[in-house]
C-alpha cells in the first residue's frame, strides 16, 4: 500500500500538470512563428540541482481571418537530481474558427504522442521534481499520449464599457507508458473546464478583467485500477491594463483553489487528502517603448503555495526581470529574458533560481 502510495503522489502532479496548451495570438491575422531557447537552474534545496535546456517552437497559420491553425512542440534537455532526462516534446496542433455572427470560437485540438514517453525507473523521481509547479520548468514533461481537446467561447460587448465571455472545453486524455520498463501504465483523468469573464473599459487607456475557471477531473487509473481524483479547481483572476501612450502597465492576481483530492485504496477505500496545494500568485509587467527598434519589459512576481502532504509545496517564490526586445523590422524581432527567483519553504530556506532566454520572432 506504501507503494501504490508514493505513486499516486507522483502521479498526482503528471496528471494535474497535462494541461492541452493554447498559443496565444496577438491581434494581426499575420503567420508568426516564434523559436524559444531557455536555459533555467534552480538550486538550494538540499544537495539537489535543477537544471533546463530547452527549445521551444510556435507556429500560427492563418487560412483566412476566421481560419487559424497553430502548431506547437520542443526539445529538452533536463538534469535533477545527478539525472539527466531529454528528448523532444509532444506536438500539439490546434484549429481555431470564428463564428463572427453568433460572437463564438470553436477550438479543436490533439496532442500527438511524438515525445519521449518511457524513461528510466531511476529516473522517475527527477521527471516528478521538473513537474513541480514551483520550479515552473518549460517542458516539464515530454511524452504525454494522445489528447483530445475541444472547445467553445462566447464573447459580446453589453455596452461601450464591457464586454462579457464565457466558455467550456473538455479534454479526453489517452494512456501511455511513463516508464520505459512498461511496468506501469498511466491513464490521466478527462478533464471539463468552464470559464465566465467580464472586460470593464474605464477609458480609452485603462481596462479592468475578471475571471472565474472551474476545472472538474475524472479518475486518474494506473494498470487499469482507479488510483486517484484530483479535487475541483477554482481559479479567480484579475488584471488591470494601463497604457500611457506607447507604454502599458499590467497588474495580474490569481488564486487557485481546490478542494480534497481523493486517493483510492484497496478494497475500493478512499481516503480524502490535500495533495495538490493552493496557491496565490501576483505580477507586474511593465512594457516601456524605448523606440521603434527597441522595447523593454520589465517583470516582478510573487507566488504562494499551500503546505500539503506533498513534498514541495509550502513554498514562497519571489521574482524579477527584464526582457529586452530588438525589432529589427515589423516582421522580425528578437526577445531577451533574464529573470532571477528565490524560494523559501520550512524544509527548503534558500532555494534560489534562474532564467534565461532569447527567441526569434518572424511575422509574414
Amino acid at each position: 500500500m506504501k507503494m501504490k502510495f508514493i505513486l499516486i503522489l507522483a502521479f498526482s502532479f503528471l496528471s494535474t500538470s497535462i494541461l492541452f496548451s493554447q498559443i496565444k495570438v496577438g491581434k494581426e491575422n499575420k503567420t508568426m512563428f516564434s523559436i524559444r531557447p531557455y536555459y533555467q537552474y534552480w538550486g538550494g534545496i538540499d544537495s539537489i540541482n535543477i537544471r533546463q535546456y530547452s527549445s521551444r517552437f510556435f507556429l500560427n497559420y492563418f487560412f483566412s481571418r476566421d481560419i487559424r491553425l497553430s502548431v506547437q512542440g520542443g526539445y529538452a534537455s533536463s538534469d535533477a537530481m545527478q539525472n539527466k532526462i531529454d528528448g523532444i516534446s509532444d506536438v500539439q496542433l490546434s484549429l481555431n474558427y470564428k463564428f463572427r455572427k453568433l460572437n463564438t470560437a470553436l477550438d479543436l485540438g490533439v496532442n500527438l504522442p511524438t515525445g519521449k514517453e518511457g524513461i528510466n525507473p531511476d529516473y522517475f523521481s527527477s521527471s516528478i521534481l521538473l513537474a513541480q509547479d514551483v520550479f515552473n520548468m518549460k517542458l516539464p514533461l515530454l511524452g504525454q499520449g494522445t489528447n483530445i481537446f475541444v472547445g467553445l467561447t462566447w464573447a459580446k460587448a453589453i455596452s461601450d464599457f464591457i464586454v462579457v465571455g464565457l466558455g467550456t472545453s473538455y479534454q479526453i486524455k489517452g494512456e501511455y507508458y511513463p516508464i520505459a520498463d512498461r511496468s506501469i501504465l498511466y491513464k490521466p483523468a478527462n478533464e471539463l473546464l468552464l470559464t465566465a469573464g467580464l472586460d470593464f473599459r474605464f477609458s480609452s487607456t485603462a481596462t479592468l478583467s475578471g475571471d472565474i475557471i472551474e476545472i472538474f477531473y475524472g479518475k486518474d487509473e494506473i494498470n487499469n485500477g482507479i488510483s486517484f481524483s484530483a479535487g475541483t479547481k477554482t481559479v479567480f483572476s484579475l488584471m488591470f491594463r494601463q497604457f500611457y501612450g506607447y507604454n502599458n502597465l499590467l497588474v495580474l492576481f490569481r488564486y487557485r483553489y481546490s478542494t480534497d483530492d481523493k486517493v483510492y485504496g484497496y478494497f475500493d477505500f478512499v481516503y480524502h487528502e490535500k495533495i495538490i496545494p493552493n496557491n496565490f500568485m501576483t505580477s507586474i509587467n511593465f512594457k516601456n517603448y524605448v523606440s521603434k527598434f527597441l522595447t523593454i519589459q520589465y517583470i516582478a512576481e510573487a507566488r504562494f503555495y499551500q503546505k500539503t502532504i506533498a513534498q514541495y509545496s509550502g513554498f514562497n517564490v519571489y521574482g524579477a526581470g527584464i526582457v529586452p526586445t530588438i525589432n529589427f523590422s515589423s516582421s522580425l524581432s528578437v526577445p531577451l529574458a533574464i529573470k532571477y527567483y528565490i524560494g523559501n519553504s520550512d524544509e527548503y530556506p534558500s532555494a534560489h533560481g534562474v532564467e534565461l532566454g532569447l527567441g526569434l520572432d518572424i511575422k509574414f
